[in-house]
């Protein structure tokens, strides 16, 4: 079995996010199991310098066209609807949470946006077969795109690599880590949150380039996530699989996690001085969660099961 992955960015490229890390563990499962796959990006297609001025949803057209014509597989797995241009073969395309979701959480109004059209045509294309990375992005999908997912897959991590690994501090304040790199992560609330925290604890942005993510999480005591929207994040899975006490928002997976299991769950409109206090809970308490955090990572964000899950169903479907 041949299975493409299509998406906007990669990680080969040097680009880290949780779509990109998708990819990677989705060619690992496959390969392990003797199949193989091949990560295409925007930047593979050959004419993209004449195209660079296209929208998302246009470059997907371009870029699955192309493909779909040069390219030898029998099924593509998309990020959401970069599988757009791929019409004559099964498309799964993965929903890590959508745009109508993320639009309505971020108080603006989605159904005149264009990447909010361009997911509901390749959500609702009759080639393709949706599959949800969590329970949150299946329900999204379902009351925004009237369309149930074929499957709910959990995303899965290497837990010999993300792994508890404690050293001692300096100074002994504890070490706040988040991934915040734009609004719908939260990082215009960061800087007065460290402020709120004053000098008792250290906020510190991961800052972690392609292959040195565990050992930036290892350093930290905490992980901060305010997000305001997710499917299934990987840097939470990360941070849990390190075994970090978790302050976050109750959207994406964390909507299938009980509140207080591994650390605060605030609500997506909380105040600076409800995160600072969540952030000092999580200290006072940081054993039991971080422990509850590597259980819940074991039990929710294993490989070997999103392996099993993700090559069943696809030798199923070929």
């Amino acid at each position: 079995m041949k299975v493409l992955h299509v998406s906007w960015l990669k990680r080969s490229d040097g680009e880290p996010g949780g779509v990109e890390k998708f990819a990677c563990y989705l060619e690992r499962a496959l390969t392990e199991a003797g199949h193989s796959c091949q990560v295409i990006a925007w930047s593979d297609f050959p004419n993209r310098g004449r195209c660079e001025r296209l929208s998302n949803p246009d470059k997907a057209l371009v870029l699955g066209s192309w493909a779909e014509s040069e390219l030898h597989f029998d099924i593509a797995v998309s990020d959401g609807y970069w599988g757009l241009g791929i019409t004559q073969r099964k498309v799964v395309p993965v929903v890590h949470g959508t745009w109508a979701q993320f639009y309505l959480n971020m108080r603006s109004s989605p159904w005149t946006n264009a990447e909010v059209q361009a997911q509901h045509q390749a959500f609702t294309a009759p080639n393709v077969f949706p599959v949800a990375c969590s329970p949150a992005s299946a329900r999204e999908l379902e009351r925004h795109h009237r369309r149930q997912p074929i499957r709910t897959i959990l995303h899965g991590i290497d837990l010999d690599l993300f792994r508890p690994q404690k050293s001692s501090r300096a100074d002994g304040r504890p070490i706040v880590l988040h991934a915040a790199t734009n609004p719908k992560k939260g990082s215009d609330l960061m800087p007065a949150i460290a402020r709120e925290l004053g000098d008792s604890y250290r906020v510190e942005f991961l800052n972690a380039a392609v292959g040195e993510e565990a050992a930036a999480f290892q350093r930290g005591d905490i992980f901060l996530h305010p997000s305001r929207h997710e499917g299934n994040a990987y840097a939470l899975l990360e941070a849990m699989g390190t075994g970090l006490p978790i302050v976050t928002t109750s959207v994406g997976l964390f909507e299938s996690i009980a509140a207080g299991l591994v650390g605060p769950v605030l609500p997506i409109d909380a105040t600076v001085s409800q995160w600072a206090e969540a952030v000092r809970e999580a200290a006072v308490n940081s054993v039991a969660y971080g422990r509850a955090a590597r259980a819940t990572a074991k039990r929710m964000a294993s490989f070997d099961h999103f392996r099993s899950e993700w090559v069943a169903f696809l030798e199923e479907l070929s």
